[in-house]
C-alpha cells in the first residue's frame, strides 16, 4: 500500500517522505501507523491545492473500497510512462546518446559553421580588395599620362612566351596522363571527361586558356580519386596526376610572375594595379591558406579522426591538407557537414536498434 500511495502521489504531483521533515509548504508528507490489523495513513496536503487533495482522497477511497483494481492503476501508469518515453525519443532521438557521441555531433555543427565563416570572410576580403584595385586601375585604362605602357602588348608577349614554354615542358605530360585516365574510367565518366577542355593542349595561347587546362586536370583528378566512380584507382597514376597538378599550378604562378615583372617597367603603383585581379587572388589564397592551416585545419583533422575511428565508412577521401584556395576550403567545410550528419544518423540508428539487436 505504501508504494501505491507513492504512485498516486506521482499522479497528483505530490512529493512524499517517511517523516514530515523539510518545508511543509513545498512537501506533502505521509506517515503510517500500524495498530494490529489496521493501518492508519496520515497525509499532509499543504503542498497541493484543495481540489487536488480531494481528487486524491476520492481515488484512494475507490481503491480501498475495491471499486478500482489497484493493478489497473499500475497498468495505466506503465502505459503513461511508455508513451512519455516514446514521445521523448521522437522529439529528441539523441536523448540516450553518450556524452562522447554528443560531443562529436555538436562539434561537427560548430566546426562546419566556423569553417564556412572562414571561407566566407576569405571571399569577402578578396572581393573588397579587388574592387578597390579595379577602381584604381580605371584612370590608367583611360590613357592618362601616368600610364604610358602598352598593356595589351605586354600581355601578348608574355602569353606567347609562356605558351611556347608550356608546349615544350608540360603539354605532353598532360596528354599522356589524360589518355591513361580515359582508358581506366567507366564509359559514362569517360564521356564526361572528353567534354572537359583538357585534350586540346595545342590551343593554349594565353593564361585564360591554360587556366582551363588546370581546371580540367583538377576535375579529372577528383573523378579518378572518387571511390564511387573508380573502385581501385591505379596508385601510381593517381600519384602522377597529383604531382602533375602541382606542377601545373606552379607553372601558372610563374606565368603570373612574368606579367608582374614586365609590368614593373612602369611605376610600382602601376605594376601593382595592373596585375591586381590575379595577383590579389594569389596573395589572398596564400595568406588565407596559411591562416587555415593554423587556425582551422588541426581541429578539423582531430575531429574527423575521432569520427572515423568509430565508423571508417564515413571517410570521403577529401584531403584536409594542401588547401590552396577558397574552393579547397569550401569542399572541406561541406565534408565536415556531411560527415557530421552521417555520424549523427548512425548514432540514431544504433540507438533505435538497441544493445540486444
Amino acid at each position: 500500500m505504501k508504494y501505491l500511495i507513492v504512485l498516486l502521489a506521482m499522479l497528483t504531483g505530490i512529493s512524499l517522505s517517511q517523516s514530515p521533515t523539510g518545508d511543509a509548504s513545498t512537501k506533502a508528507t505521509c506517515s503510517a501507523a500500524n495498530t494490529g490489523t489496521i493501518t492508519t495513513l496520515t497525509i499532509n496536503c499543504s503542498a497541493m491545492s484543495k481540489e487536488r487533495a480531494e481528487d486524491m482522497v476520492r481515488l484512494m477511497n475507490r481503491i480501498l473500497s475495491k471499486q478500482i483494481d489497484p493493478k489497473e492503476v499500475y497498468k495505466q501508469l506503465d502505459q503513461i510512462q511508455s508513451s512519455l518515453v516514446s514521445i521523448g525519443d521522437t522529439l529528441n532521438p539523441l536523448a540516450k546518446a553518450s556524452p562522447s557521441q554528443m560531443a562529436l555531433i555538436n562539434d561537427s555543427q560548430r566546426l562546419a559553421l566556423s569553417c564556412s565563416n572562414f571561407v566566407q570572410n576569405w571571399n569577402i576580403d578578396f572581393t573588397k580588395s579587388q574592387q578597390a584595385a579595379l577602381s584604381a586601375l580605371q584612370p590608367l585604362q583611360r590613357g592618362q599620362p601616368s600610364a604610358p605602357i602598352d598593356w595589351n602588348e605586354i600581355i601578348i608577349q608574355v602569353d606567347r612566351k609562356k605558351a611556347d614554354e608550356y608546349n615544350k615542358t608540360i603539354a605532353t605530360k598532360i596528354q599522356r596522363a589524360a589518355s591513361q585516365v580515359l582508358a581506366e574510367l567507366p564509359q559514362k565518366e569517360a564521356t564526361q571527361y572528353r567534354s572537359v577542355r583538357l585534350l586540346q593542349i595545342s590551343a593554349v595561347k594565353r593564361m585564360a586558356d591554360y587556366s582551363e587546362i588546370v581546371g580540367g586536370l583538377t576535375y579529372i583528378y577528383d573523378q579518378y580519386n572518387d571511390p564511387d566512380i573508380v573502385a581501385k584507382p591505379n596508385p601510381v597514376l593517381l600519384a602522377s596526376l597529383k604531382s602533375l597538378r602541382q606542377e601545373c599550378l606552379k607553372f601558372q604562378q610563374d606565368w603570373q610572375s612574368e606579367y608582374n615583372k614586365t609590368a614593373g617597367v612602369g611605376t610600382q603603383t602601376q605594376a601593382s594595379v595592373y596585375s591586381s585581379p590575379i595577383t590579389l587572388k594569389n596573395t589572398f589564397d596564400t595568406e588565407r591558406s596559411i591562416e587555415f592551416e593554423k587556425a582551422v585545419e588541426p581541429e578539423l583533422i582531430v575531429w574527423r579522426t575521432k569520427v572515423l575511428s568509430r565508423d571508417p565508412s564515413l571517410n570521403s577521401h577529401i584531403d584536409y591538407k594542401n588547401v590552396s584556395s577558397a574552393l579547397d576550403a569550401g569542399r572541406i567545410c561541406m565534408d565536415v557537414m556531411n560527415t557530421g550528419n552521417g555520424y549523427r544518423a548512425k548514432v540514431i540508428d544504433d540507438l533505435h536498434k538497441g544493445p540486444n539487436r
